[in-house]
């Protein structure tokens, strides 16, 4: 496991939630922690398809229009689809 770089923050919790987890010993700093990353790479995540969403559309349709540029070259189990 690597060390990460620490930075002390204020949250406000519901006080019974605070009081639940400490009861079953959590660690709100692990938990928070995940949750904050967790919620990032789905903001990220959302950020990606909103900006390439178009350029994947235009690929398709360029796909369709054009056909696949290797469709010629690829052999084996996956060929059929390529190739029609």
């Amino acid at each position: 496991m690597t060390a990460t770089e620490k930075t002390r923050v204020t949250l406000t919790l519901d006080k019974s939630a605070v009081d639940s987890a400490k009861a079953q010993g959590l660690n709100l700093s692990a938990i928070a922690s995940d949750a904050i990353c967790s919620a990032a790479r789905q903001r990220e995540r959302e950020a990606w398809i909103a900006e390439n969403t178009p350029i994947v559309a235009a690929q398709d349709e360029w796909l369709e229009k054009n056909g696949h540029p290797f469709a010629g070259a690829v052999a084996g189990p996956f060929g059929k689809a390529w190739n029609g």
